[in-house]
C-alpha cells in the first residue's frame, strides 16, 4: 500500500533565535517549499501528522530555512528536529511517465526478466549522472543497479516489483 503522505523536507536544526528551521529538501525541485502554504508536520513516535502553515522560506546553499506559524523561538524549533514536512499524496507534484517517488520504490522486490530474485530495493542513491538502486538480499552481496532505461525494464509500484536486466560484470 502506498503511503498517504510524501516527505518533502527533513528538519535538521534550528536557525537563529526566532524559530526558523533548517530543512533538508527531499525533492528534486529546489523551489518545492516556496509554493507550499500549508503542509503537514510528521507526528512524534507513531502519532498522526498535524497540519501546519508555512510562514516563510529562504534558501541557503544545501538548505532551506523555513518558518512555520506557531514556532516562535529556538526552543520550539529544536523540538522539531528530525521530523519531516509532508504533503498529502494528492497534493504531490505530478511526475512524468517513467518516474517514481523514491518512497514508492523502497521495499519493492527486484528480479531479472527471467524471474531470478535479486532481493529488495533498499535505497536510491543519487550519483549525479543517474540514480543507483541499492538491492539487498540475505546471504548475498549487495547489488548496485544503475537506474537506466537499458537496465530497469519495468516498474510495477502496485505489485511492488522492479524488473531489471543486469549489465555484464555487475555481480563481480
Amino acid at each position: 500500500m502506498l503511503a498517504p503522505h510524501l516527505q518533502v523536507g527533513r528538519i535538521v536544526g534550528a536557525h537563529g533565535i526566532r524559530g526558523e528551521l533548517r530543512v533538508q529538501l527531499l525533492s528534486d525541485d529546489p523551489r518545492r517549499l516556496d509554493r507550499l502554504k500549508d503542509c503537514l508536520l510528521e507526528g512524534e513516535a507513531g502519532q498522526p501528522p498535524s497540519p501546519c502553515r508555512i510562514a516563510g522560506v529562504r534558501h541557503q546553499p544545501g538548505l532551506v530555512l523555513v518558518r512555520l506559524a506557531g514556532v516562535e523561538d529556538r526552543d520550539a524549533a529544536e523540538r522539531l528536529c528530525g521530523r519531516h514536512l509532508l504533503v498529502a499524496r494528492e497534493d504531490a507534484i505530478r511526475l512524468p511517465p517513467g518516474s517514481w517517488f523514491v518512497c514508492d520504490l523502497i521495499g519493492c522486490r527486484v528480479e531479472t526478466e527471467d524471474g531470478e530474485d535479486l532481493g529488495t530495493l533498499e535505497d536510491v542513491l543519487e550519483t549525479g549522472s543517474n540514480d543507483v538502486y541499492l538491492v539487498r538480499k540475505a546471504g548475498a552481496k549487495d547489488l548496485l543497479v544503475p537506474a537506466l532505461k537499458t537496465v530497469v525494464r519495468s516498474v510495477d509500484i502496485d505489485g511492488r516489483l522492479v524488473r531489471v536486466v543486469l549489465p555484464d560484470g555487475l555481480r563481480d
